[in-house]
């Protein structure tokens, strides 16, 4: 593989796209951030134990982190904030699959699935990023944590 490594702070997991924007839109920022505040879940852990390529376009596949496990928190994370985005308007998009996932590096070269050492990794927070379109860069809008329904 030749594709250049992301930078180690630009590794996430996309749990919802709100949609491409020139700036910033104000109405959606503060509509998604009213309802990111209003997540309740404890902090969990996730492990990462798959590697593989994605399908990309032109040449340039995503070389991704997977799972073999379920996953079942993240998957309660995202469904939690997909349906509190809905019901606050914010389902103007179409969202692919949800494929929890970290993406490595873009390559042209087709990586078939295979086991790695598993990466664990505890997730604490989760953040409203805006990606600077073809910079790879971010800007963090917005930044809740991860606590307890009595909190």
């Amino acid at each position: 593989m030749k594709g250049e490594p992301l930078a180690t702070d630009h590794f996430h997991v996309t749990l919802y796209y709100l949609g491409a924007h020139p700036g910033v839109p104000r109405g959606i920022v503060a509509k998604a951030s009213e309802t990111a505040a209003s997540i309740r879940m404890a902090p969990f852990e996730i492990t990462f134990d798959r590697a593989r390529s994605f399908s990309g376009k032109g040449g340039s596949r995503p070389f991704i982190l997977g799972s073999s496990k379920a996953l079942t928190e993240l998957l309660a994370l995202q469904q939690s904030l997909r349906m509190a985005l809905r019901k606050a308007g914010l389902d103007n998009w179409t969202q692919p699959a949800f494929t929890p996932h970290v993406t490595l590096l873009y390559d042209s070269v087709r990586v078939p699935e295979q086991a790695v050492e598993p990466v664990v990794w505890t997730v604490r927070e989760f953040v409203l990023m805006r990606s600077l379109l073809g910079m790879s860069r971010y800007e963090t809008l917005g930044r809740w944590p991860l606590r307890d329904q009595a909190e």
